[in-house]
């Protein structure tokens, strides 16, 4: 009688072991869930942070290669005026 109420006893206590390890492993896969989540989310806005920069330093080379192309065109009206002074 002893045994068998210790048997059921032990089986109850398996069963609710299995139950709160079951619950633990749910919080953290569901914390997993969420840190990927914001990882994924950190990646997206360092990649549009990249594609940003990239484009702005695009821009800025092409704003110079302009004004060094518009100070020689002065340069050389400059010079043709000069010249034409003489």
């Amino acid at each position: 009688m002893v045994t068998g109420l210790a048997a059921i006893m032990g089986l109850i206590l398996v069963i609710v072991a299995k139950f709160f390890t079951t619950a633990q492993i749910q919080r953290i896969r569901r914390k997993v869930a969420e840190e990927q989540t914001t990882n994924s989310k950190i990646k997206t806005e360092l990649r549009v942070a990249e594609v940003t920069k990239a484009v702005a330093f695009q821009n800025l080379k092409t704003e110079e290669r302009i004004q060094r192309s518009l100070n020689l065109q002065i340069d050389k009206n400059n010079t043709d005026l000069a010249n034409l002074k003489k």
